[in-house]
């Protein structure tokens, strides 16, 4: 029960982030007169990078790839965040919340992969959005 609650609040900050903020950082940082490639494709990794952390690592493997990539998906989402001037107390209650999920898979034991059926794989993508 208590992973349920877990995954729930990775699927919950996930779906804030992307549908929320994210929308405007690529909005912004496509729409920029400077129209930098670089910046794009890093904003654009964040989305793949940041559902990747909010999965619970299934080996010790993947926790450390999580904990070896955490620093620069931080460092890109603050970024992001100080392209749209995001209020200052919005940022650290975002960072907070990824902080206390991604502290959590890092002190945990890696999770093993479960097998889902189709019903539970497309209950679970209800549940997300």
């Amino acid at each position: 029960m208590r992973g349920r609650g877990m995954r729930r609040s990775a699927s919950a900050i996930r779906s804030r982030i992307v549908l929320g903020p994210w929308v405007e950082v690529m909005a912004k940082t496509m729409s920029s007169p400077e129209h930098d490639e670089a910046l794009i494709q890093s904003m654009l990794k964040v989305v793949e990078d940041l559902i990747q952390s909010l999965q619970r690592p299934t080996t010790l493997a993947e926790r450390d790839a999580l904990r070896q990539n955490l620093p620069d998906l931080i460092e890109r989402i603050r970024q992001g965040m100080a392209l749209i001037d995001m209020p200052t107390e919005a940022r650290g209650a975002l960072l907070d919340e990824l902080r206390g999920i991604h502290g959590r898979y890092l002190r945990a034991m890696p999770k093993p992969a479960i097998e889902l059926t189709p019903q539970e794989l497309v209950q679970q993508m209800r549940d997300e959005v």
